[in-house]
């Protein structure tokens, strides 16, 4: 499930870099759904847990680059940073300053 996940999020990268953000909007989106199943199915996955950031990343950085919605950059950028600070605590390799 993984593997298609990447590859559904470089079709989206490669639509945006061709000009094309409807496709890659239902791209990206394709790749969340397979992201959010992954991370309900894997909670103590770190990795599960960066592809759903990375999802809501993308579609976060897709609104606002075409200025789609306010609230929709919002409920990314705030899913995103919270699964982030998730992600970084669960890294006991990392220094806490």
């Amino acid at each position: 499930m993984r593997l298609n996940s990447g590859s559904l999020l470089q079709l989206a990268d490669l639509a945006m870099d061709t000009g094309d953000p409807s496709h890659a909007r239902s791209l990206y989106e394709q790749h969340l759904r397979i992201a959010e199943r992954r991370a309900d199915a894997l909670p103590g996955s770190t990795m599960a847990q960066a592809d759903l950031a990375v999802a809501l990343e993308r579609l976060g950085d897709l609104a606002a680059a075409d200025a789609m919605s306010v609230m929709v950059i919002v409920t990314c950028g705030s899913s995103c940073l919270a699964l982030l600070a998730q992600i970084f605590t669960s890294l006991p390799c990392l220094i806490r300053v």
